[in-house]
């Protein structure tokens, strides 16, 4: 194995080192970076879902499940009622 007069074989082995390094602190990075993002996106979903129980009129993040939500639907709009107002309460919420 050869190499360069003022370069040492510990030396090359010194930089080799160093890229691994710099490879696995660049990585690192990404890997921080993308956690970052995944908690800012889940905060602001979850916030948004929680300042719907603020908000006035019917959102079904406020029910825990589909009974207490249909009870809710059929207090605001008792049977008989007129159905655009129901559709128009139901559309607000984000029903397609």
């Amino acid at each position: 194995m050869t190499h360069a007069p003022n370069e040492s074989p510990t030396d090359k082995a010194a930089q080799i080192g160093t890229k691994r390094f710099s490879i696995r602190k660049i990585l690192r990075r990404v890997i921080l970076a993308a956690l970052a993002i995944l908690i800012i996106n889940t905060v602001i979903h979850a916030n948004q879902n929680f300042m719907n129980r603020f908000k006035e009129g019917f959102y079904y993040e406020q029910y825990s499940n589909g009974k207490d939500a249909q009870a809710a639907l059929l207090e605001l709009h008792p049977i008989g009622s007129d159905v655009k107002e129901l559709r128009k309460t139901l559309e607000n919420a984000g029903a397609q």
